[in-house]
This record gives C-alpha cells, sequence and structure tokens, in this order.
C-alpha cells in the first residue's frame, strides 16, 4: 500500500514538471482502502465526487492560481410538459400525495445523458400512458437551493400527442391523468 502513495507523489511531481494544472485518481470500492492512504499521504487531494462504485479525487498542482476545478453536479435538470390535442384539451395530472389536489402538468427528473426532448416524452408516457412527440421548448426557469443544495434547470416543453385517445393506463405515481379544456387550466 505505501508503495502506492509514493508512486502517487511522483506522479504528482511529473505532473507538475510538465505544467498539469490537476490531477485525477479514480479509487473503485474494493480498493477504497486507498483513500486512507492518499490522505495520509497528504497530497493534497480532496473528493470530487462519487457515483456508483467509483470515488473521484482531485489535486490541484497550481499554487499561482486558484483551482479551477468545478463542483460535480452543480444542476439538477428537470422537463414539464404542455401537451395540447386537437380538441384544445391540456393534459393534466393530479399528483398521488395526500392533499395534494390541483392538476398539473406532468413533470420529472431527466436522467443522466438524456435529452430535453426525451425526457419530457418519457415522462409524459410513464406519468399518464400517452405518447406524445416533442414540439418545442416554451420556457426555461433557473432556480437555486434546490434537492441537495444544487440549481435546478427547468424546461416546459411543447409536445404532440400522437393521438387524441384517453388512457386509463396511467402509472403508479399519479393518482390521475385527465384532458381538461385549455381554458380552464
Amino acid at each position: 500500500p505505501q508503495h502506492f502513495s509514493t508512486s502517487l507523489a511522483n506522479t504528482i511531481v511529473a505532473a507538475r514538471e510538465l505544467d498539469k494544472a490537476s490531477i485525477w485518481v479514480e479509487v473503485p470500492m474494493s480498493r477504497a482502502s486507498l483513500i486512507e492512504e492518499i490522505e495520509t499521504a497528504n497530497l493534497g487531494f480532496q473528493f470530487h465526487h462519487a457515483e456508483g462504485s467509483t470515488a473521484k479525487l482531485n489535486a490541484w498542482l497550481r499554487d499561482d492560481i486558484p483551482s479551477k476545478i468545478p463542483e460535480f453536479a452543480t444542476h439538477h435538470v428537470g422537463v414539464g410538459a404542455v401537451v395540447i390535442n386537437s380538441r384544445d384539451e391540456i393534459l393534466c395530472i393530479r399528483e398521488l400525495r395526500k392533499n395534494y389536489h390541483p392538476w398539473k402538468i406532468p413533470t420529472g427528473l431527466a436522467d443522466l445523458g438524456e435529452s430535453i426532448h426525451d425526457a419530457a416524452e418519457r415522462e409524459v408516457l410513464e406519468e399518464t400512458g400517452i405518447s406524445a412527440t416533442f414540439h418545442s421548448v416554451l420556457s426555461i426557469r433557473h432556480s437555486h437551493g434546490m434537492s441537495n443544495g444544487r440549481s435546478d434547470l427547468f424546461f416546459i416543453c411543447r409536445l404532440i400527442p400522437d393521438n387524441n385517445e384517453d388512457n386509463d393506463d396511467h402509472a403508479c405515481e399519479i393518482a390521475e391523468a385527465k384532458w381538461l379544456p385549455l381554458s380552464e387550466y
């Protein structure tokens, strides 16, 4: 194990000689004991993030400028879907939460690597069982202090339903899905 910290210290020296700004170490969970060794060796590493079964650490090597490494996952990306059919009705849902009765548009978070339009189409299908095709982005909201202290980018998207049919096959995460006259929404 001590061989690792010596080798890592030598790598840092070589990186500085090459005028590298930072160095990264990826530690799989099966080798988690190396994290303590890295910390004990006082090489200047800090946790950047952990995902799945891997921790990623970074050491900023430049003394002349502050670190330019951005924090991990600074934003969540959410979507809301405005789906209007040929009868001028908007697709709305009611949440499954107790004492929550207002109608709202289908919403949700984009999955890692998922495009905005794919996320909007998926959320509508998952929540209502209705297939719809992305048309455009209507609005974007950027707010701070959301889940886990992160900021939120929220995209309201316009989708066109693939048909005007109602679907009683909505997901168990909502109480009800319904087409409402746009004039009442």
